[in-house]
């Protein structure tokens, strides 16, 4: 783990911050568990870069909903668990793929977690199309 000096994260990357993009090869390590996050403008633009489908597949399905105001049944429910997942799968992205390193090799993992991201907000588009009908 190390702690980047700009955006002052605790990180588990050797090289590149993923946060604010600062090199972070020379700095010390720290000693910690886990990663930490600061909240501060470089971590919600690292949250805007990695849920902008979510956010575009949200108001596609405001939309859809506000156009032809469909009845609260299972479609529509499962519609909105699946865009808080796309948005999970955004948030959590890098955890997400570390998580399923012991089945996967590195780059696999993360094009999983991104195709994980994009699945579950094209799935909530079409259940909300479906709710709509």
């Amino acid at each position: 783990m190390k702690k980047c000096n700009i955006c002052n994260c605790i990180v588990d990357e050797i090289s590149e911050c993923p946060i604010c993009g600062n090199t972070i090869t020379y700095e010390p390590t720290v000693t910690e568990d886990k990663e930490k996050f600061v909240w501060n403008k470089y971590y919600l633009i690292y949250l805007l870069k990695n849920t902008w489908f979510a956010s575009i597949c949200t108001v596609i399905g405001l939309v859809i909903a506000i156009i032809t105001k469909p009845e609260l049944d299972t479609t529509l429910i499962l519609a909105i668990a699946l865009l808080i997942a796309s948005f999970l799968f955004g948030v959590f992205n890098r955890r997400y793929a570390r998580a399923i390193q012991w089945k996967y090799s590195e780059k696999w993992a993360k094009n999983r977690a991104i195709s994980a991201h994009f699945t579950t907000g094209i799935l909530a588009l079409v259940f909300f199309m479906m709710s709509a009908l």
